[in-house]
């Protein structure tokens, strides 16, 4: 997905969030894009899942391999995302 594809699917969002939340849009933008790669992350794709959050819910969750730090330590862990 194009930069500004991904900008324009995610301004009204992001401005409506700030609106509930008071995030600033810019912020809300920026997080997706860095964890989701752009909109192209097997999670973002697969699970429509912009922030990496981990978890299991009600409507399921998606199994994959992740980096984690632990102390500084970066080791690669199955966990699930919601």
């Amino acid at each position: 997905m194009k930069k500004q594809n991904f900008i324009a699917i995610m301004a009204p969002l992001a401005e409506f969030d700030q609106l509930q939340s008071g995030v600033p849009a810019s912020l809300t933008i920026a997080q997706a894009a860095l964890e989701s790669a752009w909109g192209t992350s097997e999670l973002a794709v697969k699970a429509n899942n912009l922030f990496g959050i981990k978890g299991q819910g009600t409507a399921g969750s998606m199994r994959l391999q992740t980096t984690e730090y632990v102390r500084g330590v970066a080791g690669r862990v199955i966990a699930d995302f919601r």
